[in-house]
Formats: structure tokens, C-alpha cells, sequence
């Protein structure tokens, strides 16, 4: 038995160094009801997320139409239950360069804070920055910042993990507010996928 694991551990790494593309499916979504014990603070000041937003022309890595995306049904699920609202599905495939992707919802808030002097502004419900690190193994860096309007004021929360997850697994990040599904699938050498 103990051979058997060695030889797994030592082949895993070979499996990734086998591959050069992967694709990746995000779904984030938040919960109707959080739990405000989970906020930021006011003190807490709003991260820097400087990922790169897909889509926009010139980026690395190639955008996946809806048709190619494997979550579609929990997508769809997540957005049809009553304690859930889906907010972004996303997939792409990226090469192991490592850039961060830029996690922002299409819905806006309005917030600001007249007791410290910040004027109301529009700004994205949900931001934030995720990155898969393919090495040895697959590393997932999440850091997502949602916003929502309660009794006049907005409220922040941040899921900030860090998670090494497995090849061809669904993995789960959660937080009392929000919830991320990530999946990260390597591709053939000859999978013709943009």
C-alpha cells in the first residue's frame, strides 16, 4: 500500500508537467441573508484588485463561451434558489503565466460614508481578484470583496483564501456571505480549445 502512495505522489507532479493549458470555471455567488457578524469594519479599507478583466481585447488568456462551460446547472441552480443570487460564471483557459483575473459583478451599489467625508459612489457589489498558480500543483489565491446595501449603509464582506485543490475536482470557498466554485481541468496538448 505504501508503494502504491508513493508512486501516486510521485506521478502527480508529472501529470500537471504533462499538460501546458487549463481550464478554469469560476462561479461566485452571494447568500439573500448574510450574516452581518461577518462584515469588514468601517476601519477596514477596500483592497486593491488589479486583475485583469476578461474579455477586453489583447488579454493572454482566451475567454470560454457559455456552451463550453461545465457548471452551467449549478449556475443555473444557484441562480433559481430562494437563499442564493448568482452573481458571475465565468471560464477561460490559461498556460501556466500566472496573471490574476479580475472577479467584478455586472450589478453596481451606491455607498459612501458622510460621517468620514466619502461622497456616494457607484461601485461594483462584487469585486475582486482570483489566481491559479499551476506548478507541482494547482494553487488557487481568491480575494473578493461584495457589497450590499443594509439599513441605509453599505456593508462589506471579504472571502480571502488560499487553497491548493486537485485536478478535475469541484472545489468550494466559503464564507458567510458569498460562496465561490472553482473548477481547473488540464488540457491535452491537442484539445483545439482557443
Amino acid at each position: 500500500m505504501r508503494l502504491l502512495l508513493m508512486l501516486f505522489l510521485l506521478a502527480a507532479p508529472l501529470a500537471y508537467a504533462q499538460s501546458d493549458r487549463y481550464r478554469i470555471e469560476v462561479i461566485v455567488f452571494a447568500y439573500n441573508n448574510p450574516d452581518a457578524s461577518a462584515a469588514l469594519t468601517k476601519d477596514d479599507a477596500d483592497p486593491d484588485f488589479d486583475g485583469m478583466l476578461m474579455g477586453a481585447g489583447g488579454e493572454i488568456y482566451s475567454v470560454l463561451p457559455g456552451e463550453q462551460r461545465q457548471l452551467t446547472g449549478a449556475f443555473d441552480a444557484l441562480a433559481r434558489h430562494a437563499r442564493t443570487r448568482a452573481l458571475v460564471h465565468t471560464a477561460w483557459v490559461q498556460d501556466a503565466s500566472n496573471r490574476s483575473v479580475r472577479l467584478r459583478g455586472e450589478r453596481t451599489v451606491e455607498g459612501g460614508d458622510a460621517a468620514r467625508g466619502v461622497l456616494a459612489a457607484s461601485m461594483p457589489e462584487l469585486d475582486g481578484d482570483i489566481q491559479v498558480r499551476i506548478g507541482r500543483g494547482i494553487e488557487v489565491d481568491l480575494d473578493a470583496m461584495l457589497r450590499a446595501p443594509a439599513k441605509g449603509e453599505l456593508v462589506r464582506y471579504r472571502l480571502k483564501q488560499k487553497r491548493v485543490v486537485l485536478a478535475g475536482e469541484v472545489h468550494y470557498f466559503d464564507h458567510p456571505a458569498l460562496g465561490v466554485i472553482v473548477r481547473v481541468d488540464p488540457l491535452p496538448p491537442s484539445d483545439a480549445v482557443p
